[in-house]
């Protein structure tokens, strides 16, 4: 058991006058974590390393888990989380950012702008959505997505070249940018394209291969499914074409054998 001291003011009348008095009040219990109370901190690279424990790396103090962090500027934009266990949103005000070190629980979104790698291995502790708002946005890290969603969004392009898995979650690509897929991928959700492209050179880009026919596995509402190999699609796969009422657009695009 935890013991708290706040203080507090109280009030009470003696001889028809107000009086306060101030009181520490000793408390047991047990207090959970407020998210409320994260901070937003900037790197600056103002240190003489490049690790996320070092203070003057960043605008005011080093971040705690929880924190929101913001990456700009050009000052060691290769560097190292040897700090955190998790992070709040995540966002690049400026391109060349290359960041690895220990791995990390993502309680937040991403945003970035210009070509920015994030090397480091990442659990989602929820839906996440990475916006490329220009550039191309590079995970290398593995994705654990468990059961929840990813979505790639943005004008910006994103390459995913960690592996994703193996949780029960899906993929959605909105927004008019291009996601490549590249390494072979154990997610067994959904892959749904309502805007821009996603560009795959084998079927194991797509998730693990469904061990029965399985509806809607592949969904192309308003996007388009490109594929820069031959191969063959799991036949499993189901593919909606459109959304599941009203009207829809889908378009393909291949490369002819040579």
């Amino acid at each position: 058991m935890k013991k708290f001291l706040f203080f507090t003011d109280l009030a009470i009348r003696k001889n028809s006058k107000r009086v306060s008095r101030r009181f520490a009040v000793l408390a047991f219990g047990v207090f959970a974590a407020d998210s409320s109370l994260s901070a937003t901190i900037t790197w600056n690279g103002g240190g003489a390393d490049n690790n996320w424990s070092t203070t003057s790396n960043w605008s005011g103090s080093t971040p705690a888990n929880g924190d929101a962090l913001i990456f700009s500027g050009a000052a060691r934009l290769t560097n190292i989380n040897d700090q955190l266990a998790s992070v709040g949103t995540v966002s690049f005000g400026s391109g060349g950012f290359n960041i690895s070190g220990n791995p990390l629980t993502l309680n937040g979104d991403f945003t970035s702008v210009g070509n920015n790698s994030w090397a480091i291995s990442s659990t989602l502790g929820g839906a996440r959505i990475f916006t490329s708002t220009s550039g191309t946005f590079t995970l290398s890290g593995a994705i654990i997505n468990g059961s929840n969603l990813i979505t790639i969004a943005g004008a910006g392009d994103t390459t995913i070249s960690g592996a994703i898995g193996s949780g029960s979650g899906g993929l959605t690509k909105t927004g008019v940018g291009i996601l490549t897929l590249s390494n072979v991928n154990a997610y067994t959700g959904a892959t749904r394209i309502t805007g821009g492209t996603i560009s795959i050179s084998s079927d194991t880009n797509l998730g693990a291969g469904p061990g029965a026919v399985t509806p809607a596995s592949i969904v192309i509402d308003g996007g388009i499914l490109s594929t820069s190999g031959t191969f063959t699609l799991n036949s499993n796969r189901g593919l909606a074409i459109g959304p599941t009422s009203g009207q829809g657009m889908v378009r393909f695009k291949w490369f002819p054998a040579s």
